[in-house]
Formats: structure tokens, C-alpha cells, sequence
């Protein structure tokens, strides 16, 4: 329910918890075989790009750009570089998780092993941690916490603009409630779960990649171009 300012602090400090998640993962290092990976490609184009549509929900979070970019402060150079920066350091964060994944474990374990860094981390112990994935879970919800404070941030936000409210802090609240009635209500079966996220990633790109070039196409033909009145939002 703050403004963007805020929440650019928070997502800043939760940032810093991500350095202990890569820590972790050097830690399996031992018990790595780099020829898992090879040969690489053997799958073909279309599987790859079979697997980057899987993985879409993973990366979804940049069309926070979309809808605050003209309400930030600054040069619009800078902000999409700050932007592009950020994308392209999760991009890099996820391709390291995923050839760690596939380092240690074998192309028929990789197949029935439904979470490969818990599984990897829960078969290391120490004198001091034993169960080094409970660690790790402990630190990874902080900045899965930031997914949540982002999209109920753009709903409250969107909705606030649309119902024309001087700021969105009340908004918050009677959405986060909306949320948690609805999810109370819904299945928490794991098929329930898996259906979801298909229907959320095919209708992701509509929201994501089709929507955004409409209004850039309507935007080019009426030659209009405006900025947020203000970043403190």
C-alpha cells in the first residue's frame, strides 16, 4: 500500500538474500558431472522452444515496466537500461539454477525428480546445518514474497486508476482480502495447480506481448505520449 519508492527499498534490500541462494548452490558443486549437459541441442528447435514456454511463468514479472515506466523519475535511457540490467541479471540467476540442475543429476533422474535444487540441497549436510534446503527455502520465500507485493501492487494500482481514487492504499487491502477469500475457496490439488499454470501461461502472452504492441500501435497512429504526473505513487 506505499508508493513505489518503498517498494523500490524493499525489493533492493531482499536482493541481497539472493547471494546466499547462489552461495548454496556452489556448495553441490562436488557432486557435479558437467558431461550431463552434452550433447547440447539433441532435443531439437521445437523442444526448445517447447521448454522456454514452460518456463515463461518463471520469468514473468517485466511488464511491471510496462505499466509503471512513466511514473519514474528519471531519463527514459536510464530507466529501460536499470530495467534490461535487472531482466537480463534474473535471466542469468535462472540459466545458473538450471545448468546446476542438470550437472547433478542423470537425464533419467531429471525426469522423475519434481524439484532438482531442494533434492540436491536436502542430500548435503554439515557439522552446523543439517538440512541445508530448509535454508534454503527459508531465505527463497522473502523474494518469492516480492511476486505477490508486485501484482497486488498493479492490481490495487490499475484498479485505483480506473475508479479514479486519489491513491491505491485502500485498494490494497480490499484486494489482498478479495485474493485470500478466493484462494481459501479454490482446489489445492496438484492437478488443479498444474491446469492453472497452463491456462496462466498462454494467457500471459496476450497480457504480456499482444496487448502491449496494440496499444504501442494505437499510440504510434495517434502520435501520443505521456508521462505519469508523478513518480511518487
Amino acid at each position: 500500500k506505499e508508493n513505489l519508492k518503498v517498494l523500490g527499498r524493499f525489493f533492493t534490500f531482499v536482493c541481497v538474500l539472493i547471494l546466499f541462494l547462489i552461495f548454496f548452490e556452489f556448495c553441490s558443486y562436488n557432486n557435479v558431472n558437467y558431461r550431463y549437459l552434452f550433447p547440447v541441442g539433441q532435443a531439437g528447435v521445437k523442444n526448445i522452444f517447447l521448454g522456454a514456454h514452460d518456463a515463461l511463468i518463471s520469468m514473468m514479472g517485466f511488464e511491471f515496466m510496462l505499466v509503471l515506466f512513466p511514473y519514474v523519475k528519471g531519463k527514459p535511457n536510464k530507466i529501460l537500461k536499470a530495467g534490461t540490467s535487472s531482466i537480463s541479471f534474473v535471466t542469468i540467476l535462472y540459466t545458473f539454477f538450471l545448468i546446476t540442475s542438470y550437472m547433478s543429476f542423470s537425464k533419467a533422474e531429471i525426469a522423475i525428480v519434481p524439484e532438482p535444487i531442494l533434492y540436491l540441497l536436502k542430500s548435503l549436510s554439515y557439522e552446523v546445518i543439517e538440512r541445508l534446503d530448509l535454508v534454503f527455502l527459508s531465505i527463497w520465500v522473502v523474494p518469492i514474497l516480492t511476486s505477490l507485493v508486485t501484482y497486488l501492487y498493479l492490481t490495487s494500482f490499475g484498479i485505483s486508476k480506473l475508479l479514479k481514487f486519489k491513491n491505491h492504499s485502500k485498494t490494497t487491502i480490499f484486494t489482498g482480502l478479495a485474493i485470500a477469500i478466493i484462494c481459501t475457496f479454490l482446489p489445492h490439488s496438484e492437478e488443479f495447480i498444474m491446469k492453472f499454470g497452463t491456462i496462466l501461461s498462454f494467457t500471459s502472452y496476450f497480457f504480456i506481448f499482444f496487448l502491449p504492441f496494440i496499444l504501442l500501435i494505437i499510440s504510434l497512429i495517434r502520435k501520443k505520449k505521456e508521462l505519469g504526473s508523478s513518480y511518487e505513487i
